[in-house]
């Protein structure tokens, strides 16, 4: 029915626990999330660390309430949510990371594209997104019983370099080479349109800061693994580092996310799906991952190593060293 179907709307406001009604709510229970979502988003700029803290902490309260709304404005964080990626608190980097991966592995995107189909884009541009254009704001039909709310214009343009700020294009054949990896990979995870863009900018991001990779990169790196999938991360991770044109910064990153999958306990069930499980799925990881990890002559040895290929191991010591070394 009409009722039915508008009770699916994610567009509609949020309708407050306490209301005596849901069929006449009165301007008090009703929370507008395009104001909110302006508020949360300049005090995730503010100084303070507990300001910042809590305010990621209102987006992750938020989403889990009401998913499918945060989903359809989360375009409108996800570049300050980036940049709170190089905040000095760990606390904060940590809460992003909590925020960005939910994003990246919502169930909302389903549910969204059910109720609109092909209607649904979210644009991967870095615009803002005003209070009044915002899902969940008033209607004009609204706008005359309900108060307006103060536009905010975030200063997006001044929070991160030109780069992050991807074209449609750019990030249609960014999915296009992501998503067929993770699938022959074996991947399970539902994940949204968000994850490529978050491992695109992440990657992007260490690329111009490279103090942010060398301080925080593994950091990082590590959290998203216990936050998401390690074989996604280091799948998508390895999709785009294959074409990467910048065979400095790739070979960089390559002995970074080496290192981690060496070296951390996030990466031990990763570790030990390459070394003892040979099945078509690993098989297809191990050639996703070396693809890139060419980048690095010590990473691919290091890679064969651990997934016990020595015969291989020998020839590639072979050919880097072409005189008897034994």
């Amino acid at each position: 029915t009409a009722e039915q179907a508008a009770g699916n709307d994610p567009l509609r406001p949020v309708q407050s626990p306490t209301s005596p009604s849901a069929a006449a709510p009165t301007p008090c229970t009703i929370l507008y999330l395009g104001p909110v979502l302006d508020v949360l988003s300049v005090q995730l700029l503010n100084k303070s660390v507990e300001t910042r803290s809590a305010g990621l902490r209102w987006l992750l309260h938020l989403h889990l309430k009401t998913p499918k709304k945060i989903f359809l404005v989360a375009d409108q964080l996800f570049t300050v949510l980036l940049k709170t990626l190089s905040d000095s608190s760990d606390k904060v980097v940590l809460l992003a990371l909590e925020v960005l991966a939910e994003l990246s592995s919502s169930h909302a995107e389903a549910e969204i594209t059910e109720i609109y189909g092909n209607q649904l884009q979210v644009s991967p541009s870095s615009a803002p997104v005003s209070s009044t254009a915002s899902a969940g704001s008033p209607t004009n039909s609204e706008a005359t019983s309900q108060p307006r709310s103060t536009e905010v214009a975030l200063p997006v343009g001044r929070l991160m370099p030109s780069v992050l700020r991807l074209t449609d294009s750019s990030m249609s054949s960014m999915t296009k080479l992501v998503a067929p990896t993770l699938q022959k990979c074996g991947s399970t995870s539902r994940l949204t349109v968000y994850f490529t863009r978050l491992i695109v900018s992440l990657l992007s991001l260490f690329s111009t800061d490279r103090q942010l990779l060398d301080k925080r990169g593994s950091f990082i790196i590590r959290q998203l693994c216990l936050l998401l999938s390690p074989k996604d991360v280091f799948g998508a991770m390895a999709a785009i580092l294959s074409r990467e044109e910048d065979l400095h910064f790739a070979s960089v990153m390559v002995q970074n996310v080496n290192m981690i999958l060496l070296t951390s306990s996030e990466l031990y069930e990763l570790r030990r799906e390459l070394k003892n499980t040979p099945t078509r799925e690993s098989c297809e990881l191990f050639s996703s991952l070396y693809r890139s990890w060419c980048h690095s002559p010590v990473a691919t040895l290091s890679l064969c190593l651990l997934t016990q290929a020595y015969e291989h191991s020998s020839d590639l010591i072979r050919s880097l060293y072409p005189r008897n070394v034994f």
